[in-house]
């Protein structure tokens, strides 16, 4: 190692050149970065739902479903102004690329037909090819939509007041990848292009549906520039904070921002969308990152002021007055603009005020903070270029040079163990099913390699390029604040008589915890992540009253044969199926071929009510469709059923889209199904519902596997390093108590199980086990030493576990930001739930895993040491 790098820093301005090259080099992909959300990689592909999602989308291009609702401010909806405003938005739906034209379902939609009966049998025309202008044209509409009642509730509201246009949208295909006719925006932006031109003082228009909640995620994802910008700068304050010099100001920001470029810009090359998940990535190659320059640049000081007691002997600046001012501000320039926010948050009862509050006041409070960054790094660039002669002497220019060795000889290896441990942690989540989380694990594992790959050399050629610290920084750097206090009292708390507390406590929490998890519900309500009062969740709430409801669920009849579909025991028992269903809670409407051949044969016994109803003779269906087909449109029944009729779709309007609901109801189906359905048919489940219930069915093993996983690899790798198990065990457990103690606390709290806060676990792991890491390292590195035990533990509580603080915090902050994402609840989770993780783990980092050494004296670390 030592030869190593004095080689980076002999070559320093080389080592600089490349990596800079490579960061250009990088920047350049940052523009092939796009945000998509692709549903088929959020879902678990080998999920019987998703399969039979995927094989309904092929079949009936039934999917992804848009509604838009058309109410009347001013009586019934049957006004020709209103009927014309529906056909067109009808009708440019049905040029609009990527939705499917057939599936369309509105009063307008060709496939929507009047079927009646006449003297001489069924008549078959469309609901509405012309709008009607005259009272007896708009009552027969009205009419015609009474008798046929597939349509009440799903085209037209029982109180004629709202008409709706339900449009099914189908994935990108190759052509529409090459024309970028893709993400959920961009059709989400030609339904708005549809409907905005008809909105007036007569109508209101909602738009909901599965299209336009998708398209708002993706819009949610693009903040993650402007949040990873405002994160930058907290931990740039908070390690301001902590070190109060121009190192510690900027130093620990260089590497995290060049392998976040890296990260990203890997994603570019690869064209990889940002989504859901590997939005979570730049952020936490930035918290992993600044922790790891944190410990160097802490170890780097410390070598420092040993090889040079005295600082470097030049000049003391007026910066170093600027950095004692800056740091005993600092919390007030931070705290007043949030508790002001948090004020009128609390007085107004908005977030959206709160946050709008803090924004305000903080871009004044932070003004000098600003200024600082400015002028810091013009004088860091200054420093860069001007004569070292000048700024110090050859004893000081020499002493920084060794320490910047001394440093990364005695913390590189650490540094490489964490790092590789928490990357391998994230390569291994490339064994699950769902996708998105597949590519997060990849690009958070080589943004996490990136970080390494700086630490090791960008940063030491540039430290021994800049010139040493001077006698004024070195003191502000050792000033005791309240980090020191802190570790103080832990390890004063560690090693006299109250060690005991410590285990009780945890006893408690692990309690507390448990009792927690046992309330914790698992729900992937897609609408539950967001603020009900967005326009959109007002929509959706609207709309979901006055109809059928706004989400669907799908039913897949198969047979064995062709025609099965027409045999009249099938017909009837999916007819069963559908009044149970109807039965069911939250459950508006179903619809399937099965309504359209009872309309038939009602049709052809002159409309008389009682033959409503599913004919006995598979000869008589057989006809009726044909009777129908010679007025009907050969696409009408595409959505329903498939060409050979040996696949039929039924349709299923609900009001929730809460999974727990979802399985329930798939539940009671099957029990229907094996007592009702011939032994022949199989009926399956599918549609954007299902593959949420999909999610919720696997998140629970999944969600365990992926705890055991980065755990397992976590503890593999700490046994190899330390030659033990017993190191492994010591390293995981601030990470299981973190994660235990998260889990509690979402139960107790009330907040679900899914995709998002399941995804904290797998970051606290990663970012929490570099603290127990650096601990042991440095622990055992100071009683190899020699040092008296009381004392070792004294110092590297100091030192390496100070520096664990100052990265919780930075971590916590950084995170911290996503909380001010107004409306979207994931975001808001994540920064609570990571804030608590880092403030457990480092906690347990700094007090039971040094209770548990001290208590049970491992050999990897007392060996040779006198008791």
């Amino acid at each position: 190692m030592r030869n190593y790098i004095e080689l980076i820093v002999r070559l320093r301005w080389l080592v600089i050149a490349v990596i800079l090259g490579l960061t250009v080099f990088f920047v350049k992909n940052l523009g092939n970065l796009t945000v998509i959300i692709d549903p088929n990689t959020i879902v678990p592909q080998s999920h019987p739902f998703v399969s039979t999602t995927l094989k309904i989308e092929e079949v009936f291009g039934s999917r992804y479903v848009a509604a838009i609702g058309v109410t009347a401010k001013d009586g019934d909806v049957f006004q020709p102004e209103i009927l014309a405003k529906v056909q067109r938005i009808t009708q440019r739906l049905s040029e609009t690329p990527r939705v499917v034209q057939t599936n369309l379902l509105s009063v307008a939609a060709s496939r929507v037909k009047d079927i009646k009966g006449t003297e001489d049998g069924m008549q078959v025309q469309q609901m509405m090819e012309e709008v009607p202008t005259t009272p007896e044209g708009l009552a027969a509409l009205k009419e015609a939509l009474l008798r046929n009642n597939s349509y009440m509730n799903s085209v037209v509201s029982e109180d004629f007041k709202t008409l709706t246009i339900l449009a099914e949208v189908r994935d990108a295909s190759p052509e529409d990848k090459k024309e970028g006719r893709v993400g959920f925006t961009y059709v989400s932006d030609r339904i708005s292009e549809a409907v905005d031109t008809e909105r007036d003082d007569s109508v209101t228009i909602e738009v909901t549906g599965y299209p336009p909640f998708i398209a708002l995620i993706e819009k949610f994802a693009e903040r993650t520039p402007f949040l990873l910008m405002i994160a930058i700068i907290i931990i740039g304050i908070i390690h301001f904070e902590a070190f109060r010099t121009l190192q510690g100001l900027i130093l620990p920001l260089v590497t995290p921002i060049i392998a976040v470029i890296w990260a990203l810009g890997f994603m570019g090359l690869a064209n990889v969308p940002l989504d859901i998940f590997n939005t979570l990535t730049p952020t936490l190659v930035l918290a992993v990152g600044a922790g790891h320059a944190v410990q160097l640049l802490k170890r780097y000081y410390e070598e420092y002021n040993n090889a040079q007691p005295n600082g470097a002997q030049y000049t003391k600046t007026k910066f170093f007055d600027v950095s004692r001012v800056l740091g005993k501000l600092s919390p007030i320039m931070l705290g007043v603009p949030v508790l002001w926010g948090l004020y009128k948050g609390f007085q107004t009862g908005e977030l959206s005020d709160g946050v709008s509050a803090t924004l305000q006041v903080g871009s004044v409070s932070l003004i000098p903070v600003w200024l600082f960054f400015l002028w810091a790094s013009i004088r860091l660039i200054i420093y860069i270029f001007k004569p070292k002669s000048i700024v110090a002497d050859d004893a000081s220019i020499s002493a920084n040079r060794q320490a910047v060795i001394d440093s990364i000889v005695k913390i590189g290896p650490v540094m490489l163990t964490a790092g590789i441990v928490a990357s391998c942690g994230f390569f291994s989540l490339m064994v699950f099913d769902i996708v998105s989380i597949r590519v997060f694990g990849i690009f958070s594992g080589i943004g996490i390699l990136s970080v390494l790959v700086v630490e090791m050399t960008f940063i030491p050629a540039l430290r021994a390029i800049l010139p040493p610290p001077s006698q004024g920084e070195t003191n502000l750097e050792q000033e005791e604040r309240v980090w020191d206090r802190i570790t103080g009292f832990y390890a004063r708390t560690i090693l006299g008589p109250n060690r005991k507390h410590i285990f009780s406590i945890t006893a408690v929490l692990i309690v507390v915890s448990i009792y927690g998890m046992s309330k914790l519900s698992i729900e992937s309500s897609l609408k539950g992540y967001f603020s009900p009062d967005l326009e959109v969740m007002q929509n959706d709430r609207a709309l979901n009253e006055r109809m059928a409801g706004t989400n669907t669920i799908y039913l897949m009849i198969e047979g064995e044969e062709q025609d099965a579909i027409k045999d009249p025991a099938v017909l009837k028992a999916m007819d069963q199926l559908a009044r149970f269903i109807e039965t069911e809670p939250n459950i508006g409407k179903v619809m399937s071929i099965a309504d359209f051949i009872k309309q038939m044969n009602k049709s052809m016994h002159a409309d008389d009510p009682s033959y409503y109803r599913i004919p006995d003779n598979r000869n008589t269906i057989a006809e009726y469709l044909l009777i129908y087909s010679m007025s009907g449109s050969p696409g009408d029944f595409d959505p329903y059923v498939d060409y050979d009729y040996k696949l039929a779709n039924m349709v299923i309007f609900t009001h929730s889209d809460n999974t727990t609901d979802m399985l329930t109801l798939w539940s009671n189906i099957q029990n229907f199904v094996d007592e009702k359905f011939p032994s022949t048919v199989t009926v399956n489940v599918g549609g954007s519902v299902a593959q949420s219930a999909a999610l919720a069915e696997v998140i629970v093993k999944d969600k365990l596997l992926n705890i055991a996983q980065i755990a397992g690899v976590v503890f593999l790798f700490a046994s190899i390093i330390f030659r033990t198990p017993v190191a492994g065990l010591l390293v995981v457990t601030p990470l299981l108590l973190s994660v235990l103690t998260n889990m509690g606390l979402m139960g107790i709290l009330g907040l679900s199980l899914n995709i998002p806060t399941a995804l904290v676990s797998s970051l606290a792991i990663g970012i929490g086990a570099d603290y127990a890491i650096y601990m042991l390292f440095r622990l055992r590195e100071e009683l190899a030493k020699g040092t008296g035990v009381d004392e070792a533990f004294h110092k590297v509580l100091r030192t390496a576990g100070t520096a664990c603080l100052f990265v919780a915090a930075a971590v916590t902050g950084g995170y911290a930001v996503q909380a001010f994402s107004r409306g979207y609840y994931p975001h808001t989770w994540t920064a609570f739930l990571i804030g608590t993780a880092m403030i457990v783990s480092v906690t347990a980092a700094l007090t039971v895993m040094p209770s548990l050494i001290l208590k049970f004296r491992p050999k990897f670390i007392f060996d040779g040491v006198k008791k």
